[in-house]
């Protein structure tokens, strides 16, 4: 069985999965706000998505939002 063969490659040893937290919005802002607030303003398409949102809305307050945080590709960020 060949696929199951040890890997040496560090890109793909060091590689780990994104996680999702799930975050309250703590008063009414923007998108873009909350996630410059959150550190993830680099991944506001991925918000956008998994939170079926488009463009830059106001989110009301005690809003339930999912955010990606971490992870890292093999080879890359």
């Amino acid at each position: 069985l060949e696929s199951f063969r040890v890997h040496t490659d560090r890109n793909i040893l060091d590689s780990h999965p994104a996680r999702i937290r799930v975050t309250t919005v703590p008063r009414a802002m923007d998108l873009e706000s909350f996630l410059d607030r959150e550190g993830a303003a680099d991944r506001i398409d991925h918000v956008r998505l998994l939170n079926r949102l488009q463009g830059n809305p106001t989110l009301p307050a005690g809003r339930v939002l999912k955010v990606p945080v971490g992870g890292v590709l093999p080879g890359g960020d």
